[in-house]
């Protein structure tokens, strides 16, 4: 699955590079994109609502699943046609071409210092988010000692409420900069898992400090979720001006690449961690990885600090003076 999926995302990504003539350009496909994505992420997590409407209408509960996973898959199929069979590459992208073998592109991907910096700050971010993520739910059923089911309403509230900040960043990060946004995000992510580390100490209501983990979280998940892209984008474009090497999936593909490497260090590593003492899931271990999280944030927020935008814009000509 996620050998094609990348294979499908990767140049995906890259053309926002291309169809983007501007970083701002690129922010607004960015948005865009994400916004699509929310939607699309609310139809798919329906399926079990289709399957019992299914069911009540008489079909078997396996055929039922089946029936729906597979006019999923179809839609899936016919949606991710769309953008191949209707954006011209040629009319709407510049052709360029590409002076290095395949190894020597990622290396020299890689030289690119402010590259360098985003994605081992992007790794960060990976690494803690889905450590924390994999925690949520013992974080509200052990350190709030609340029911299963409030851990799925906390991340509904995530989700809608991040949601509702995706034009709102999008208007800030013209404003500030994707920079200075990004290491916003950094700051209420670190503030939101220190918060985190405390919870069930406080004195009010738990199903209270579970949802102000909830909102907490909305925002650095939309800004999160809109600029890396558009900030890869600005990068590779910016690369390729420089060194006459236009190659934005290298880049995306190896932003793709930390990602994974981020999310997967975290599901080996945490899971250890909640049982650390014990072997089951406890408060001590619960608490520390919360602060792990918060560690990985700040190192996030400092390694962004050497992150050069003004030279990225200056190369593309696009001057800002919040920048």
């Amino acid at each position: 699955f996620y050998w094609f999926m990348t294979m499908y995302v990767t140049p995906f990504f890259a053309w926002m590079s291309e169809l983007g003539r501007d970083p701002n350009e690129r922010l607004q496909l960015s948005t865009m994109i994400s916004i699509t994505w929310a939607i699309g992420y609310v139809i798919g997590t329906q399926i079990y609502l289709f399957q019992g409407m299914l069911e009540k209408a008489g079909f078997e509960p396996v055929k039922a699943f089946q029936t729906v996973t597979i006019a999923y898959g179809v839609i899936g199929f016919v949606f991710m046609l769309l953008p191949v069979i209707f954006i011209d590459e040629r009319k709407y992208c510049e052709q360029h071409t590409v002076n290095e073998g395949s190894l020597e592109s990622i290396i020299n991907a890689f030289k690119d210092r402010n590259f360098m910096i985003f994605v081992f700050q992007d790794l960060l971010y990976w690494v803690g988010l889905t450590g924390i993520s994999l925690g949520l739910v013992y974080y509200v059923t052990v350190l709030l000692k609340l029911p299963k089911e409030q851990a799925s309403q906390v991340q509904l509230i995530m989700f809608l409420l991040s949601f509702v900040f995706y034009v709102p960043v999008n208007i800030l990060a013209k404003k500030l900069g994707k920079k200075r946004l990004l290491m916003v995000g950094f700051v209420i992510f670190a503030i939101d898992f220190g918060f985190a580390s405390l919870l069930g100490k406080f004195n009010f209501s738990s199903y209270a400090q579970s949802y102000v983990i909830a909102v907490l979280s909305a925002i650095p998940l939309a800004i999160f979720g809109i600029l890396p892209n558009a900030m890869v984008a600005d990068i590779a474009e910016a690369h390729g001006r420089e060194t006459g090497n236009y190659k934005a999936g290298v880049f995306f593909g190896a932003r793709t690449f930390m990602q994974k490497m981020g999310q997967t260090l975290a599901g080996l590593v945490f899971p250890s961690i909640f049982i650390i003492g014990s072997n089951e899931v406890n408060e001590l271990g619960l608490r520390l990885s919360a602060i792990i999280s918060l560690v990985f944030m700040v190192l996030g927020y400092v390694l962004l600090l050497f992150y050069n935008e003004k030279k990225i814009l200056k190369v593309l000509g696009f001057a800002n003076e919040n920048n």
